[in-house]
Formats: C-alpha cells, sequence, structure tokens
C-alpha cells in the first residue's frame, strides 16, 4: 500500500472509530455509559477491516526499516546495533498486520542459531526466562513458514525456560547482576509454556505464582517484591490479562485486572506511563482490553484507545513515541501495529481466536 494514501486512510479510520463509539459508547437516561455493557457490541467487521488499515499502513513503515530486509537495529547506550528482541516484536508486528511475507523472512532470521544464541542462551550459565520465552513465542506464530527443525528449537527454548523455574513457581533469571524476572516475563513464560502443552504436571506453578503477584485494586506491577510495595502497572497488569484470557479458572483475577486498566484510560482515550501519555502502553492496553470479549466498558476503552491511535499515527504510517516526539518510532510502531490490528499473543500463537 502507498504511504501517500495515508492522509485519507486516517480519516477513514476515524470515521470509523466514530461509529465505534456511537455503537459501544451507550448512555443510560442520566447520560452515564452503561456499566453492563448489553448494549456495547464487539466492533463490526468493516470497522475491523478499517483498523487493519491502519496496522498494515504502519507494518509498511515498519518494513522499511529493516536491515537487509531482515533484522531491526536497536539503540544500546550510544551505539546502534542488531537488536533480536525488537526484532521479535516487528515479527509479531507483520503477523498481526497479516504482512506474511515480510513476517517469515523476519521469521528466518530470528530463528537462526546465532540469532537466538546472542537473545536466548546459556552462555555461561546466563540465562533470563523472559528473553526465552519471548523466542519461543516468536518461533511460534500462525500462519507462519519457518526454516526446518523449528520443533526442535521450540522444545530446546521450553527446557531452558523450565530450567528457570523456582520451587514456588517463580522463573528466575540466571546471571551476574540482580534478578530482573518480573509479571510481564512471567506472563511471556506461562503463554509459551501453554503453546508448548508444559504447563501441567509441573512440580511449581508458574501460574499461581503470576496470579498471587496481583495488587489488592486488581492490577499487576512492574516487579515482583518491590519494597516500595505493590502499585499497578499498565504495560505490566496488560500482558498479564493476555495471559489470563487463555487460562481456565482465572475469570475473577481476568476481571479484576481489566476493570483497574479501564479506570487508567485518560480522558483522551490514551494510557500513560511514569513519563507521560505513551502509544507502547495504549497499544498494549487496547491490545489487551480487546482480548476479553463481550466486555461492554473494556469495549468502549478500546474504541477510545483506537481513536487514541489514529490520531497519533503519522503520515508515513508510523507512531512516535508520545505525544512530544515528531518522528516515528521503531519501538512504539511495532507495539501500536499489533494493538491496532487487535491481535494479541495468544491470538498469534493460536491458543485463541481473533
Amino acid at each position: 500500500m502507498s504511504h501517500r494514501n495515508k492522509p485519507q486512510l486516517t480519516a477513514l479510520v476515524a470515521g470509523l472509530l466514530a461509529g465505534l463509539l456511537v455503537l459501544t459508547g451507550c448512555t443510560s437516561s442520566n447520560g452515564s455509559k452503561d456499566p453492563t455493557g448489553t448494549s456495547s457490541p464487539s466492533p463490526s467487521p468493516s470497522i475491523r477491516a478499517g483498523v487493519l488499515e491502519a496496522a498494515k499502513a504502519g507494518a509498511d513503515w515498519l518494513a522499511e526499516q529493516l536491515q537487509e530486509d531482515s533484522y531491526l537495529e536497536g539503540k544500546v547506550g550510544e551505539s546502534v546495533r542488531k537488536d533480536v528482541g525488537l526484532t521479535m516484536d516487528g515479527l509479531f508486528a507483520f503477523a498481526a498486520a497479516e504482512d506474511w511475507t515480510t513476517a517469515e523472512t523476519v521469521a528466518a532470521w530470528v530463528s537462526q542459531p546465532g540469532a537466538l544464541d546472542d537473545y536466548a542462551s546459556e552462555k555461561d550459565g546466563i540465562s533470563y526466562p523472559g528473553a526465552i520465552a519471548k523466542s519461543g513465542l516468536a518461533l511460534s506464530l500462525q500462519y507462519v513458514n519457518y526454516p526446518t527443525g523449528i520443533a526442535a528449537q521450540r522444545d530446546m527454548l521450553a527446557e531452558r525456560l523450565l530450567a528457570r523455574l523456582q520451587d514456588d513457581g517463580r522463573l528466575t533469571d540466571n546471571s551476574n547482576y540482580a534478578d530482573t524476572s518480573n509479571p510481564i516475563t512471567q506472563a511471556l513464560a506461562v503463554l509459551f509454556l501453554l503453546k508448548q502443552d508444559r504447563l501441567d504436571g509441573l512440580e511449581a506453578d508458574p501460574v499461581a505464582y503470576l496470579v498471587a503477584a496481583a495488587c489488592e485494586d486488581g492490577s499487576f506491577p512492574d516487579s515482583f517484591d518491590s519494597p516500595a510495595g505493590c502499585h499497578g502497572s499498565v504495560d505490566a497488569t496488560a500482558y498479564v490479562i493476555q495471559a489470563l484470557v487463555v487460562l481456565p479458572d482465572q475469570e475473577e483475577v481476568l476481571a479484576q485486572a481489566v476493570d483497574w486498566l479501564v479506570n487508567q484510560q485518560t480522558e483522551q482515550g490514551q494510557w500513560e506511563n511514569w513519563e507521560g501519555p505513551s502509544v507502547n502502553s495504549t497499544a498494549l492496553a487496547v491490545l489487551a482490553l480487546g482480548d476479553v470479549s463481550n466486555n461492554g466498558p473494556a469495549n468502549i476503552a478500546v474504541s477510545n484507545g483506537w481513536t487514541a491511535l489514529a490520531k497519533w499515527q503519522m503520515a508515513n504510517g508510523g507512531w512516535p513515541a508520545d505525544n512530544l516526539s515528531q518522528e516515528a518510532d521503531v519501538r512504539a510502531t511495532t507495539q501500536a501495529v499489533q494493538g491496532t490490528a487487535q491481535t494479541s499473543l495468544g491470538v498469534l500463537v493460536g491458543l485463541k481466536e481473533q
């Protein structure tokens, strides 16, 4: 799709979203939103098609950022280098936007031993479960044709991940530095182990550990056992919701997490991180809430979030990092494409339907 059509595309999507707001923002006789959601349907096929076009425009821009048509670069300190984790985020985005040709090219690059050994290795005994789980999910996408031997690579990653499972159910880092494992990495691990049919029969329960990390208000924090107490994080809660929605018997904790996340949305339809309004956090929240079926308030929040993302999208198809940025950002765009396309990790790997 040509980027020259992008301004008209944004107008089209904004118009479709306005229609969605009319459908989902139903009010009671006193003018307040209907809390039951009984008159709040899911997005219609035409609206789904409109936002998918916006996602495809973002994926087009993202494809132009690929180096050697295969990988994305990220900044580490003052240097720019091949970024395997960011490239995996790009792979999720291309699959979400249904750009299968680019997705398969990128999948071939991230599945090669050199990339996996760099990102999800056990070299010198160092191991990070978040990187391992993310790699496993990147090698598990539906409708993507991988190189031969991919099943053996997934099995290898599952074994590496389970080697980090502790007696209490937490999957911890093994490194020379502080343990940075957190609810996001735990959620990714649960998703990958579920995809691999490796959750049953474990001596320790990673799902129970994840659920127990919830704060009293239903949110999930950025870190486990913070000395500052349990404070909800939009990003962490959004990732955990994507795991909870595909797990059995988690309806209560899922509902509480969804309620908390809905209530964090600003009047402009955005979600914020510690720096203010964030494309990444907004896209994550939209993605997670859209993963929950038949929830009126969540549907309203998703439609408002979609509108915010449509306004943020730039003429070249990419997304900036926040309200102040004047240039499209690769990391923000990978997440915005996935959130706009409304294709969660569970959907991407075939654990649930769209």
